[in-house]
């Protein structure tokens, strides 16, 4: 195997350890998204989205500590495993959780909603 193969192996088993399976996901039209919550699977992960503000936003529930999934409690996402906190944007307010929860990217074509396959808040 020549170096170019080998690296080539290396980054495609790097993109899906971390679950690069889907560039982007049809969620539906915008004006039927707009006044609602709703909830998707991309990648393996349950999605939120909701518009704040006009806004989208899009969370990834995945919590950022032990990858548990985080659930709705009145204006907060918890984890059920060690009991982090988010608030209702995904900011970390306490708990072992070491971040914030992801936010996807997002893009709208011709009023056509995708979810993107990266964080808005991704360090790296």
């Amino acid at each position: 195997m020549n170096r170019r193969n080998f690296l080539f192996l290396v980054f495609s088993l790097a993109l899906i350890k971390k679950g690069c399976t889907q560039p982007k996901k049809y969620l539906g039209k915008i004006d039927e998204l707009k006044n609602k919550e709703t909830y998707h699977e991309f990648n393996g992960n349950k999605v939120y989205l909701n518009f704040e503000q006009n806004e989208p936003l899009l969370l990834n529930l995945t919590c950022t500590h032990k990858k548990c999934t985080v659930e709705r409690k009145n204006e907060y996402w918890i984890c059920p495993c060690h009991k982090g906190k988010f608030d209702k944007f995904g900011k970390r307010i306490s708990g072992k959780p070491p971040r914030d929860l992801y936010l996807y990217q997002y893009e709208i074509l011709d009023r056509d909603f995708w979810i993107i396959n990266r964080y808005l808040n991704e360090d790296i």
